[in-house]
Parts: C-alpha cells; sequence; structure tokens
C-alpha cells in the first residue's frame, strides 16, 4: 500500500498539489471510497433522456456514490424498457463517449455487474417499451383526424347552436 501520512499542521492560505492519477494506477484507485470522502463533490449531476415519457430530458441530482439503480428510481421508468438502458459516459483517455447497455430489471434484482457507480455528467438514455411504442406510432398516425374531426365537429356545433338560438320558434 502505501505510506502513513505525515502530520503537518495546515495554515489558512495553504496549498496542497494532488497529483493527476496515472492510468496504469487505476486498479489501485478506489473509486467508491473517494466518493464518500470529503474531497469529492457531495452532488453529482447525471442526465437522463427518457422516451418512455414522451421524450423528457432531465437533469438529477444525486449523492456522490450514487449507482445506477438510483438514478432509474430518480425518474419515472413506467412505459421505459428497464430491460435495455444505455449508460453513456466520457472516457478522457480514448477522448470519446463510451456506452454501455446495462439491465435495469437485473440491477434491481440485485446484481452489481448491471448497477455501477455513477459518475459526473453520466447521461442515461432509455427507450419505450413495445406497448408504448406501439401506443405512441398509433397516437401520432391519428392524431391529424382527430384535429380535423375535432375541426369538423366544432363547426357543426358551433351551426346546430345557432339553429337553436336564433332560429324559427326561439323564445
Amino acid at each position: 500500500m502505501g505510506s502513513a501520512l505525515p502530520d503537518i499542521p495546515l495554515q489558512d492560505g495553504d496549498v496542497l498539489l494532488v497529483e493527476r492519477l496515472d492510468p496504469g494506477e487505476r486498479s489501485d484507485y478506489d473509486s467508491e471510497l473517494v466518493s464518500r470522502t470529503t474531497l469529492a463533490q457531495p452532488q453529482i449531476v447525471v442526465r437522463v433522456l427518457n422516451y418512455g415519457s414522451g421524450g423528457a430530458l432531465g437533469a438529477i441530482n444525486l449523492p456522490n456514490g450514487s449507482r445506477f439503480v438510483d438514478a432509474i428510481l430518480g425518474v419515472n421508468p413506467d412505459l421505459t424498457n428497464v430491460g435495455e438502458v444505455a449508460l453513456v459516459r466520457f472516457d478522457p483517455e480514448a477522448g470519446e463517449a463510451v456506452t454501455a447497455i446495462l439491465d435495469g430489471g437485473a440491477a434491481f434484482r440485485g446484481d452489481p455487474t448491471q448497477n455501477p457507480p455513477l459518475q459526473h455528467n453520466d447521461v442515461i438514455i432509455m427507450e419505450r417499451t413495445l406497448l408504448a411504442r406501439i401506443t405512441y406510432g398509433l397516437s401520432t398516425f391519428t392524431q391529424p383526424f382527430r384535429d380535423v374531426l375535432g375541426f369538423l365537429l366544432f363547426f357543426d356545433s358551433i351551426a346546430e347552436s345557432a339553429t337553436n338560438l336564433f332560429g324559427p320558434g326561439a323564445n
């Protein structure tokens, strides 16, 4: 492991420099332990794109050290296919975003491989269930017909009201 830290009294204005972690030494780094210390930021922001809620995009604040399941519970997963949820995370070594497809159902059942700890600025993308996709497609397809029908019925009801109000025999 490492050597014991020296007991040095700090004064106002002192500066501590912490070197960047070398990518080769990441296996010795315990990110869960650091997330619970005061060294890490107390809150992380996770962005969620939930197509099950009509494509709702939002950001949720979670305590540092939160896991994937905590973010899923922070949004409405009712019409969402939790069996395939994408977790998108920026990898600084590769210089690009990396996507992992996770099984939310297995994470809820306690599978630790499907419930990774979240990091600041992670993005979670949740798709619709098959039934929600069919319902969305049908409502999108039938919307113009409903709009035209509502428009025609509006004028029909105005004509009928005018006849009742101003027609012969009206009091």
